[in-house]
């Protein structure tokens, strides 16, 4: 019999005519033929063999499928179960019962829990766009009463601020408020400043000079717009020379950003004067203020950039710029020691009014009878370094009329009295009444003309010869 290899191979053999040769394990003779109807029964019972569980199904044709799947779907489809319960479908982005799987360094979800969103920070919400799908937030969802106030600045949160107004905020977004608030630049002004060479008093009817400097700095303006002006009281003064110094640029107010930039550099304009003149003698008070009036103007700066790089605020306006100094001229106060001798005081020889006219005279006179002359203010307590001894020394001083008249003098607690009287005293007890009390007389009013300045005086000479450092001569 030939060896079954060698057969011819016949394609699409006819059911129920064509017969096929097999082999039977169980025969001594293995060669039996067979129908190809057989064949079929023979696979049927096969078939019936195979169990599937749902969704895996097998067809007819032997075809194994998952229900109502045919072939692959597109990239990122997963398998899900249909709206009907009835079958499989591919579906996109894992929704229509699809599954999720969460994992940290921690904790592992396994797919099929469910994710249950706690604490008070977590909302889920339906998209507003497509319904199958779930918005989760995490939100200030605090329980705090709507009406409660903050108490601090936070931030750019603020003082005052309404617990309803924060609530709801998304947490990064809250967060950000709080550790990168927001913050305006702060505009800085132009500067302008009048300064000048006299730092004392000066004497009403001299002459005097004076060294002005006028100085602007631009800051935050356009810088400056040409124009600069000085007065005495009311008399303009010019020209002025101008000089531009570049000054360090301002420094950025804010790390990531330089609102300062725009008005950089800055400049420095610096207006000199030196003004010489004679101080009126028409003055009539204590004090007579004389003031220097100055001004310049800038030109309006650009916006300046907030914390977060963004132009913010109203800039630097255009404007004028003023600003005074003064000093103030005064009348002097004098006071001397004289002994009793030629070309000195003998008050108890000439007696009162003599010996003050002698002290106006020498008033006059710029000399004699000691003098000394005090360009200071005697509106109040006058402090004489007298050092007179009692041999035969006589001391005096006298002061404005406008100013308080003296009424008591002090050396210490043990040595003091009031101001007043017009008679002579002895150092001797016996000499006077009241050798201790009224150590210098009441004040004679004289009108003191120096040839610079004519005003009236109060004079006062002391009623008695005495020994003496310095006095505090007091209006109370």
């Amino acid at each position: 019999m030939p060896i079954i290899t060698t057969y011819p191979f016949k394609n699409d053999p006819l059911a129920n005519k064509d017969e096929i040769i097999i082999s039977d394990s169980q025969s001594n003779d293995p060669n039996f033929k067979t129908k190809t109807t057989d064949l079929e029964v023979l696979m049927k019972y096969v078939k019936s063999k195979i169990q599937t569980i749902e969704p895996v199904s097998l067809d007819v044709d032997f075809k194994i499928q998952l229900t109502g799947l045919n072939g692959f779907g597109s990239a990122g489809q997963v398998i899900a179960v249909n709206q009907a319960e009835d079958g499989l479908e591919y579906v996109s982005g894992g929704g229509g019962g699809g599954s999720i799987s969460v994992k940290d360094a921690n904790t592992e979800v396994d797919p099929t829990k469910i994710l249950n969103f706690t604490g008070k920070i977590y909302t889920v919400t339906e998209d507003t766009t497509d319904s199958t799908q779930a918005d989760i937030a995490g939100s200030y969802n605090t329980l705090v009463a709507d009406s409660t106030l903050t108490v601090e600045d936070v931030g750019s949160i603020q003082a005052g601020t309404a617990a309803s107004t924060l609530k709801g905020n998304d947490i990064v977004d809250l967060l950000d408020k709080i550790f990168f608030p927001t913050v305006p630049p702060t505009y800085v002004q132009p500067t302008f400043v009048v300064g000048d060479s006299i730092s004392s008093y000066k004497e009403v009817g001299t002459q005097v000079t004076n060294n002005l400097t006028l100085t602007f700095v631009n800051k935050d303006s356009g810088g400056f717009g040409g124009t600069m002006t000085l007065s005495r009281d009311t008399i303009s003064l010019t020209p002025i020379s101008i000089t531009p110094t570049n000054l360090a640029p301002l420094p950025p107010q804010f790390p990531n950003s330089d609102p300062n930039i725009s008005n950089n550099p800055q400049i420095k304009q610096t207006g000199t004067y030196s003004d010489t003149f004679t101080i009126s003698n028409s003055y009539t008070a204590a004090v007579n203020t004389i003031t220097y009036a100055g001004s310049a103007n800038s030109l309006t700066g650009v916006q300046l950039q907030d914390s977060a790089g963004n132009l913010s605020g109203n800039p630097v306006q255009g404007t004028t710029l003023n600003d005074t100094v003064s000093f103030q001229a005064i009348y002097p106060y004098y006071w001397g020691v004289s002994k009793v001798s030629a070309g000195g005081i003998d008050f108890a020889a000439q007696g009162y009014t003599p010996s003050i006219n002698d002290i106006e005279t020498a008033i006059e006179a710029g000399s004699g009878l000691g003098y000394n002359k005090e360009l200071l203010l005697s509106s109040n307590t006058i402090t004489v370094n007298f050092n007179a001894a009692s041999t035969g020394e006589w001391m005096w001083f006298a002061h404005p009329a406008v100013n308080t008249t003296k009424t008591r003098w002090f050396e210490s607690t043990t040595a003091q009295g009031d101001i007043g009287g017009t008679a002579f005293q002895s150092a001797s007890p016996t000499g006077g009444n009241d050798p201790n009390a009224n150590l210098f007389s009441e004040p004679l009013t004289v009108n003191i003309d120096t040839g610079i300045w004519a005003l009236d005086y109060k004079i006062y000479i002391a009623l008695k010869s005495a020994s003496t450092t310095t006095i505090e001569l007091r209006n109370t």
